[in-house]
């Protein structure tokens, strides 16, 4: 299912799309060459990174959701940037 994502992802066209390969691109911690397009296994490396946070972010915060809102009012009224 990754591959047909990334399959997906590499041949669609406009700026979200752009935006998104790059995002995910840089994520892998891969470097291109300059002027070239994302690669497969680059885009692949950073999507698996990308639901590995995203999966974490999921089991962490949706048992306690009580602590989210409290750290985030406390980020807000403090004007501190804690992410």
């Amino acid at each position: 299912m990754a591959c047909v994502l990334v399959w997906r992802l590499q041949r669609a066209e406009g700026d979200d799309n752009a935006a998104a390969r790059q995002l995910i691109c840089r994520l892998s911690g891969r470097q291109q060459k300059r002027g070239r397009k994302e690669s497969a296994p680059a885009l692949l490396a950073g999507l698996s990174i990308l639901l590995n946070i995203a999966k974490r972010l999921k089991n962490d915060y949706s048992q306690c959701p009580d602590m989210w809102q409290k750290n985030t009012a406390n980020c807000y009224q403090n004007n501190v940037a804690w992410l």
